[in-house]
């Protein structure tokens, strides 16, 4: 009978996977803590979790502040955590999880080894005392020296393997402590079959030893062949019955070989865990270390920059002082130079309020009912810088009525300038050898004076014309002016269109006339295009068309001003100055 024996295992044991299991716990809480830093867990309640019995479950979420606590039952040196995915993304499952089963079985398997070990010392004696040196004499001989020594030594590995606790950092001797055991294994099997082998033969021995005492023929020496064979019979049973034995003591031996590679695949495994554990958190703590290394770095090159900059700036602020200083001087001096200006401008405007009254006094005033033939009207309001419109009209002689608009190209005193030499020019009649009841031949004398080229590029466009009051024909000329509008004495207009490029073009240019027959009552008027080019805050101008229709329309309310006309340009432009001169002559034929 095979006696068994409880053994427990060694406190130096437990206490160094306790010790390893503190460690790795005590690196994961580093870790988790390290991860919820920037979630500012400190602020919150702390949520504990007891854990009063192996296998019991928690969930916990990311962010939470977790104190994990063992109830009174639980013994700390055989338990561990296992950590699982929940069922969302931010949620994990805690599971308290134990050690001692396997502790257990090892503690049992110990027994067994050890009762074996007594077991084979037992047997070895009595086979001793049976027979020192052979079991068996004759020719069936067995050496039980070489069967006691191959359990006895499986048997010592066994127990080694079940007293040795290796650390992670020993990790390649679990695995050949596994090789031995399965080695040991192969060799039981092994002598297993062998001797099975060996009862078979012994069987068939016996068999054909029967089958000799069968033909014995009965003499006087038969009973000694008889007593031969019986007496090698019995020592083939009692053969048989040793290499029984031997099976069952190796088949013991075998399933304790099996149970102890079982056992130490689990210690395998369970180490092989622990070491994927220590490089899991070993890379952590590289992480963190190179994170805090990258952290440290980034801090040091952003000071130095800020250090930099902070320079830079020192500096900046110097020059800016500097540039401050330089900038007082200068605006004092722009002070005075501001002073000087206004009192120049105040001048330079008194005196273009001088040069644009000059002009407005070369407009002769307006003729009412002369001679009952010849009515004029002008409004001339010239734009925020001086101009270069003008107009006039003069009695050439007793029955002839001439009357001209222009338009100077530009602003400015240049332009001005140049419309009062030309208004001169007509007025006086200073253009030898020429007809000025002839708009064409008044036309070619301007443009052969005025040439751009040697007016520093000014021109500009006229509309002249000249009236006869015995035959009632009007002789006109446009060169690049807007068309005049003849209102008959029936409401209808007509246009009366420039048919010649604009004054100081071309210097041999061929101007024209044309002529019409005015029925009186009926009115003239010309314009420059002052009087339609006007934009109104949405950038849509006025145009010609607009300004015909309210020609037309004030006409038909018998409340013709030219007054209103400009009324009617200052609240379309929404300002009270325009941007050009507003220039109209209205002639009337009574």
């Amino acid at each position: 009978m095979i006696m068994f024996k409880i053994k427990i295992l060694q406190h130096h044991s437990n206490q160094y996977i306790f010790t390893i299991f503190q460690i790795l716990t005590i690196l994961f809480f580093i870790f988790n803590s390290y991860s919820l830093l920037s979630q500012d867990i400190s602020k919150k309640t702390p949520i504990a979790i007891v854990f009063n019995r192996v296998g019991q479950k928690a969930t916990i979420r990311n962010g939470e502040n977790i104190s994990i606590v063992y109830g009174t039952k639980i013994k700390p040196e055989y338990c561990y955590l296992a950590y699982s995915p929940g069922k969302s993304e931010n949620e994990y499952i805690i599971e308290l999880k134990s050690y001692e089963n396997v502790f257990e079985e090892i503690g049992r398997l110990h027994s067994v080894i050890d009762s074996l070990n007594l077991y084979n010392k037992h047997q070895y004696i009595q086979d001793k005392k049976k027979s020192p040196d052979q079991t068996i004499k004759g020719d069936n001989i067995i050496n039980n020296d070489s069967i006691h020594k191959i359990n006895s030594n499986a048997l010592d590995f066994i127990n080694k393997v079940f007293n040795t606790d290796h650390s992670i950092f020993d990790a390649t001797q679990p695995a050949a402590d596994l090789k031995t055991l399965n080695k040991y294994l192969q060799q039981q099997n092994k002598s297993i079959d062998n001797n099975y082998k060996v009862i078979n033969a012994n069987k068939d021995k016996i068999e054909a030893i029967k089958q000799k005492i069968k033909n014995i023929n009965w003499n006087s020496g038969s009973f000694d062949r008889l007593n031969s064979f019986f007496s090698e019979i019995d020592s083939l049973v009692a053969y048989n019955n040793l290499l029984f034995l031997q099976n069952n003591n190796l088949t013991e031996t075998k399933a304790y070989l099996e149970k102890a590679i079982q056992v130490s695949e689990i210690k395998n495994e369970n180490l092989n865990k622990q070491i994927k554990y220590l490089i899991g958190i070993s890379l952590l703590a590289l992480i963190i270390a190179f994170a805090v290394y990258f952290i440290y770095r980034t801090n040091k090159k952003f000071n130095n920059k800020l250090r930099i900059i902070n320079e830079e700036l020192n500096n900046s602020n110097l020059q800016l002082s500097e540039q401050n200083n330089l900038i007082q001087n200068q605006i004092s001096q722009l002070s005075v130079l501001h002073f000087e200006k206004d009192k120049l401008l105040n001048i330079i405007n008194k005196e273009l309020k001088t040069a644009s009254l000059y002009i407005h006094n070369l407009i002769p005033k307006p003729i009412f009912n002369q001679n009952d033939k010849i009515s004029t009207d002008w409004i001339f309001i010239p734009s925020t810088d001086l101009g270069g419109d003008s107009l006039g009209y003069r009695w050439i002689s007793k029955h002839s009525f001439a009357f001209y608009l222009l338009d100077v190209s530009g602003h400015g005193i240049g332009p001005a300038l140049h419309s009062v030499q030309v208004l001169n020019t007509l007025q006086h009649k200073t253009l030898p050898n020429v007809d000025f009841t002839k708009p064409d031949e008044v036309l070619t004398a301007l443009n052969k004076i005025f040439q751009m080229k040697d007016h520093n590029e000014i021109y500009f466009t006229l509309f002249y014309g000249v009236y006869d009051t015995e035959t009632g024909l009007l002789n006109y000329a446009g060169a690049g002016h807007p068309a005049a509008l003849l209102i008959n004495r029936n409401g209808t207009m007509e246009h009366l269109e420039s048919t010649n490029i604009f004054i100081g073009a071309l210097p041999n240019y061929n101007f024209k006339f044309q002529t019409i027959k005015i029925e009186k009552p009926a009115s003239i008027y010309i314009y420059s295009d002052g009087v339609y080019e006007i934009i109104n805050p949405q950038g849509i101008m006025f145009t010609s068309e607009k300004f015909e229709d309210s020609l037309i329309e004030n006409i038909e309310k018998n409340k013709l001003s030219l007054d209103c006309l400009f009324q009617e340009a200052i609240q379309y432009h929404k300002s009270p100055t325009l941007d050009d001169d507003y220039s109209l002559l209205k002639v009337e034929f009574l």
